[in-house]
């Protein structure tokens, strides 16, 4: 794998950008400096090729559609969840799944929930671009399986990018413009084809929804308002319907901000919001700070929720040690 100049990566476009990584042909994190942020995602990486070939074992001339099946079993054996809902009601518009995001163990379970409730609806997958580069070599064999991941920069990737490499602060914001309306452009697609995309609106592993009663009241700001951009940009596709699913996850009882295998977590769909209603909510600004009510909106639905599973992870107390994240790097 050969590393490009930044200057060369942010002239192609996203395409080439993606294809390049599921090829192995380059790296952009690498390319830019910024290896070492690629450090501990390596296991996501074996998981995700262990996974995939132990669910195909012995089912060469399976159908896309049973093998789907057959790796939702075979996740859920390691990544159990429950959920004392119905299934969320996904109409053929298509629906975007938003979930509060504490740990990376909410991710395959919320594969696997999609996998076995709409076996036959596309799934989309924002991905941080870490994350694509960790698990791209695996996006053509999952594309197979209507499972597709697409990677995105968050403006948290974008400070930790610009903090190691600050010398490439034009080329950075380049990329990442370039892979983020890739990513809108999909979603609409995914949409319009009735697909699920599945969005964490806080853009990056949170355990808290505020970090204090003020935030909760909408007097003080907080980012990125997620929902809001998505749903003023899918809004200039006047012909687009679809509609905004909450999905409040509730981690097990004694859990860590990693995978947490074999613990069972809860899954539970909160009440659809139509794309009318995200809009009106969007443009709605509320509280001393003016945040979107749509965004304000969902973390106090979720917040609902996790108050009736009893689960302390609405509001950070003053004062708390964060429990140790198992998958940073080392800064050495």
């Amino acid at each position: 794998m050969k590393n490009l100049e930044p200057e060369v990566l942010a002239n192609l476009s996203a395409e080439d950008i993606v294809n390049g990584l599921c090829e192995g042909d380059f790296s952009v994190v690498k390319s830019l400096g910024c290896k070492k942020l690629l450090r501990g995602v390596g296991f996501g990486r074996l998981g995700a090729s262990l996974a995939l070939r132990l669910s195909r074992l012995g089912k060469r001339n399976a159908s896309p559609s049973e093998l789907r099946k057959s790796l939702s079993c075979f996740l859920k054996k390691f990544t159990p969840y429950d959920t004392p809902q119905p299934s969320a009601n996904v109409h053929e518009t298509g629906a975007v799944m938003a979930f509060n995001h504490p740990s990376l163990g909410e991710i395959p379970r919320l594969i696997i929930y999609c996998l076995e409730r709409y076996p036959q609806k596309q799934l989309l997958f924002p991905v941080t671009l870490v994350w694509f580069e960790a698990l791209a070599s695996h996006c053509k064999e999952l594309e197979k399986l209507g499972v597709i991941i697409t990677p995105t920069i968050t403006p948290n990737a974008v400070a930790e990018l610009q903090e190691i490499a600050p010398q490439y602060h034009t080329e950075i914001n380049e990329i990442r413009t370039k892979l983020n309306n890739r990513y809108l452009s999909m979603t609409e697609a995914t949409l319009r084809k009735g697909g699920i995309v599945l969005v964490a609106p806080n853009a990056t592993r949170e355990v808290f929804l505020f970090e204090n009663e003020a935030q909760m009241r909408g007097d003080e700001a907080f980012a990125p308002e997620t929902l809001s951009l998505l749903s003023i940009s899918l809004s200039r596709h006047k012909d687009l319907t679809y509609e905004i699913i909450p999905i409040a996850v509730v981690p097990p009882v004694l859990w860590s901000r990693g995978i947490n295998l074999f613990n069972e977590y809860e899954i539970i769909p909160c009440e659809n919001i139509t794309n009318d209603e995200a809009l009106a909510m969007a443009k709605h600004k509320v509280g001393k700070a003016r945040v979107r009510e749509l965004d304000l909106n969902f973390r106090k639905t979720i917040a609902d929720v996790l108050r009736e599973y009893g689960e302390d992870l609405v509001m950070r107390p003053e004062h708390i040690s964060d429990v140790v994240d198992p998958w940073t790097y080392d800064d050495e």
